[in-house]
């Protein structure tokens, strides 16, 4: 009998302002897509305690979130020997410019992107909607 477990994860959509564009970053996954930083939630942690030290261990940088995003991204995977229903949250952060990212062991590459390209590069339905989100979100903020 397959099971099926429950995950909670967290982490943010993280931006940059270059000056005369916004960009967000994306993640090279092993499983060959792009993705935002974002890990489990330790017992213990609030989300955003979990998405400040996912963003740290998987990027190297430091971020400030904005109030007032939270989103949720809710789907199905197969696991080694279950199904996994995932929900991860996910905050909007900010970061400088000049922040380097290093990224850890678990991705292969990094990639700043405007706002289309992002679009194009994220393959995912849910990857899709919370960077349109999150956009939505900047603009208003203008």
């Amino acid at each position: 009998m397959i099971m099926v477990r429950s995950e909670t994860s967290a982490g943010a959509i993280v931006f940059r302002d270059n000056g005369h564009t916004t960009e967000f970053l994306l993640l090279g996954r092993k499983e060959g897509f792009m993705d935002f930083p974002k890990g489990h939630i330790e017992e213990g942690e609030t989300p955003e305690q979990a998405a400040i030290r996912e963003i740290q261990e998987e990027t190297g940088i430091t971020c400030q979130f904005l109030d007032g995003f939270r989103e949720e991204m809710n789907y199905r995977f197969n696991g080694k020997e279950d199904i996994i229903k995932k929900k991860v949250i996910l905050f909007l952060a900010r970061v400088s410019h000049s922040d380097k990212v290093l990224i850890s062991h678990e991705h292969e590459s990094f990639l700043w992107a405007p706002y289309d390209k992002a679009m194009k590069v994220v393959k995912h339905t849910n990857q899709k909607r919370v960077l349109r989100a999150a956009m939505s979100f900047l603009l208003t903020r203008e």
